[in-house]
């Protein structure tokens, strides 16, 4: 359990951080001694709890302690209390009260309908901010699905100027067409800024040492030349691929390791299982395979990139020896079934719940 919301095999679980009065009678030292602490010591703080779906109670005092509650809890940071879950809301979650659904979604849409006016969007006013609201909903359930979309909100486009600078930075940036798309707003508002900004309040000096390491290179940017920097510095530094073509290769990449290790367990033992343990590096051979046979530069397939990709995908990380070495993760044929439905990709029938066993794809790792 990595977020405060979770969906774990059909259960939804919430985190909770409350106060209470911890009494400790003994506790095992370093050297796995029994310490008896008479009178027993007594703390009272903010301590984790987890309260499952059915309204069960784990933590200390709770209906079970939180080592019964069957899952990794990794919740190293906590949230804003504002934003965490108070003991009045969990008495009363444990007491059998819940929200309608229809009085959330329209409590939602009435917050963004306040403050976001949709005129000349797709809909009327109160339409989009009801789909708002389905879309804020959705980010509550994002262990649901396997894709999420986002909202891409346009602001000040009917401010008349607001084209003329739109026309300016599509006139003087570096980048162009799609890889200018995300930045184009961004970019043409810091070019509005700048022209009301008579102070120059903007501006930044920047400080660099000389290669002869004796003498400083000041040089003064405004706005605009930092983040138009900045846009291209960032399309340089992400890799060729796209984030979305990126997560296609690496589930095929996962589909034909998996095929083949099934194969290998087939021969072994007679027996194919239903879960794996994949590293960091198969992934990247594999992916980097799959890239040449498409014409593709595999040279730009890197740890770093397959890593990041994996860590989005949420797959389950598995135990590394000693706690070293590259990142294992548990790779299951359900999650395999999920991603390539997901992504509209053909699943190798001997990973499919009837499958029969065909050889996967001829892509061995160079």
């Amino acid at each position: 359990m990595r977020r405060p919301l979770a969906l774990v095999d059909g259960h939804a679980y919430a985190a909770a951080w409350l106060y209470a009065r911890v009494t400790t009678a003994q506790h095992q030292d370093k050297d796995g001694h029994l310490v008896q602490h008479d009178p027993p010591l007594v703390e009272t703080g903010l301590r984790l709890f987890v309260v499952r779906d059915d309204g069960t109670f784990f933590g200390p005092g709770g209906d079970h302690p939180l080592d019964a509650l069957g899952l990794d809890v990794l919740l190293p940071e906590m949230p804003p209390p504002s934003r965490t879950w108070s003991a009045q809301g969990v008495r009363a979650y444990r007491a059998g009260l819940r929200p309608d659904p229809a009085t959330v979604l329209t409590r939602i849409a009435d917050v963004a309908s306040r403050f976001v006016d949709f005129d000349h969007s797709l809909a009327d006013q109160r339409t989009m901010a009801e789909l708002v609201a389905c879309y804020v909903l959705a980010t509550w359930f994002l262990d649901a699905f396997n894709v999420i979309g986002y909202l891409w909100a346009l602001g000040l486009a009917h401010l008349p100027t607001m084209h003329e600078y739109e026309r300016a930075v599509n006139e003087k940036a570096r980048l162009a067409g799609r890889t200018l798309e995300p930045w184009r707003a961004i970019l043409a508002v810091a070019l509005w800024l700048e022209d009301h900004d008579p102070q120059n309040l903007l501006r930044r000096t920047t400080r660099r040492p000389r290669e002869d390491r004796y003498s400083v290179e000041i040089t003064e940017n405004g706005l605009w030349e930092h983040l138009e920097g900045l846009s291209a510095q960032y399309q340089t530094e992400r890799s060729d691929l796209e984030a979305g073509d990126l997560t296609v290769l690496v589930i095929r990449a996962l589909c034909v390791w998996t095929a083949r290790a099934i194969i290998e367990a087939i021969r072994h033992s007679g027996e194919a299982p239903s879960s794996f343990v994949v590293t960091t590096d198969e992934v990247v051979a594999f992916a980097q395979a799959l890239t040449k046979k498409d014409e593709g530069d595999p040279a730009s397939i890197t740890h770093w990139h397959i890593g990041r990709v994996l860590g989005r995908m949420r797959l389950a990380k598995a135990p590394r020896p000693g706690g070293q070495g590259r990142r294992r993760w548990k790779v299951t044929l359900r999650e395999l079934e999920r991603w390539t439905m997901a992504y509209d990709l053909p699943l190798p029938a001997i990973l499919a719940p009837e499958g029969s066993a065909d050889p996967p794809p001829p892509v061995p790792p160079s």
